[in-house]
């Protein structure tokens, strides 16, 4: 019933994220994300740590720290206000016994120890993302999040209505070591360093979900943002386009500008000429012609004062499907409806 209203009344709706109600409260996979990437180069260790409130649908924090000492860095990870969770200087992570499962999603490249709390958190799971088939993602190392998936129908009734994004001033930046006297925001940081935030808040958001992300990128940072997928009897998928950056452009504008049925096949079919990520695109495609459920677009926007704003639309598949040139199942199924008994009988014939 929801996919047919969908169809009917809504070929495009925007959703803008933030405060729910708190009877929604207990649908969330989880109320905040943590996101820890640590690199090594030439000595120095760096770890850039993205705090996030999905719930809400905005920053809590980011922070870069680099330093040569594991005792600096430690001191400096001591400071930082992450409640029961302890961040070592290579990104690992200990869970302590007094953690609430509910309140957080973690994705690390380093590890995560659970054992205080595994015994007590039945319907939470530690992952570790490398042992996935390769056509998944495998950035980071382990994922910590609920058990459950939650349904595309419940993903969009979730991912509500919130207050005008443009009235707050940038959100600031924790930088160590930083000699510069020019106080760090959103606002300065550089364009690529914003990319890697917007694309990461979206994946926390998927992630706390319930969905898995495949390899979706060529050539650095070319290719599909995200492509999110569950791994239930009847999966559901998500194509993510996600942007941080001072244009005062609203995610509907990002949905038509990056995300048009004709934008995604063209990236897919250079994704599908790519070694690293063929695999992962031929099963994408696969999906959108032959797959039992609809596919979602999702481009997610979030401004320089750290707060998210959505839209939300169902992939046109049969779109797809002409630029393709190939057939989807549903639509194979309708024209051969059409057929009569005698024709029915010879198109047998041939495929005996």
């Amino acid at each position: 019933m929801f996919q047919n209203s969908f169809f009917r009344f809504s070929t495009l709706f925007i959703i803008y994220f933030g405060l729910l109600n708190s009877i929604w409260a207990a649908e969330w996979g989880a109320k905040e994300g943590l996101d820890i990437c640590f690199t090594e180069t030439e000595g120095s260790k760096n770890l850039r740590i993205i705090h996030y409130n999905i719930k809400r649908q905005k920053l809590l924090g980011v922070y870069d720290l680099t330093s040569d000492s594991d005792e600096v860095l430690e001191k400096k990870l001591r400071k930082l206000d992450f409640s029961d969770i302890d961040i070592s200087a290579d990104g690992d992570i200990t869970l302590q016994e007094t953690f609430e499962s509910s309140q957080m999603i973690i994705r690390t490249t380093g590890e995560i120890d659970s054992t205080e709390i595994d015994d007590e958190q039945e319907s939470y799971r530690l992952f570790d993302i490398r042992k996935h088939d390769r056509k998944y993602d495998k950035r980071y190392k382990h994922l910590y999040r609920t058990k459950e998936i939650t349904r595309a129908e419940k993903v969009c009734e979730l991912l509500h209505s919130s207050s005008n994004l443009y009235s707050e001033a940038a959100f600031p930046v924790t930088r160590f070591p930083d000699t510069s006297k020019v106080v760090r925001t959103l606002e300065n940081i550089g364009d690529t360093h914003l990319g890697t935030i917007g694309e990461t808040v979206t994946e926390l958001t998927m992630l706390s979900f319930g969905y898995d992300q495949l390899c979706s990128k060529y050539e650095g940072n070319h290719g599909l943002d995200g492509v999110f997928i569950d791994r239930s009897d009847e999966p559901e998928c998500f194509i993510t386009e996600s942007k941080c950056w001072c244009k005062s452009e609203a995610a509907t504008t990002t949905m038509t500008n990056y995300l048009s049925e004709n934008d995604i096949y063209k990236r897919i079919q250079t994704g599908i000429s790519k070694g690293n990520i063929k695999k992962s695109m031929i099963f994408v495609e696969d999906f959108m012609l032959n797959g039992p459920k609809s596919v979602f677009k999702f481009a997610h926007r979030t401004n320089l004062s750290g707060k998210s704003q959505g839209a939300l639309a169902l992939l046109d598949h049969d779109e797809y499907s002409r630029l393709s040139g190939k057939m989807t199942i549903k639509a194979l199924a309708k024209e051969l409806k059409k057929l009569s008994h005698g024709e029915m009988s010879k198109l047998k014939k041939l495929l005996n």
